[in-house]
């Protein structure tokens, strides 16, 4: 055991950072090489698969209200007060208010010229 203790401080510094550099970007490789079968994105977000333009159109005008809302959990609702902005507001008519609001003092030609963004 002390042999192999002298051994391994006899060996340069350098020798040990090339190892460990070399170990890294084989993880690096490995891990590049594995495919997902999912589409890039966060993970655990729910993506929808429309194949027909009629399903398209039952998921984007007839029941818009059930996929509009983003789910909230405790810090959104903590630093949003209650989800009381327009991103993650439910939709309804405080969030119709809210982009009504938006849409014509924030972002129209007078607020844009003036600066108040």
């Amino acid at each position: 055991m002390d042999s192999l203790l002298e051994s391994l401080q006899t060996l340069p510094m350098s020798f040990f950072l090339i190892i460990i550099s070399s170990l890294c970007f084989l993880g690096l490789i490995s891990r590049l090489r594995r495919r997902s079968p999912y589409p890039p994105g966060p993970k655990g977000f729910p993506l929808i698969a429309v194949s027909s333009p009629e399903v398209a159109r039952q998921v984007l005008q007839v029941q818009d209200n059930i996929f509009s809302n983003r789910p909230a959990n405790v810090a959104i609702s903590y630093l949003t007060y209650d989800r009381a902005d327009m991103a993650f507001a439910h939709y309804g008519p405080f969030w119709r208010q809210m982009r009504k609001l938006c849409v014509m003092k924030l972002f129209s030609r007078k607020g844009l010229n003036h600066g108040i963004l």
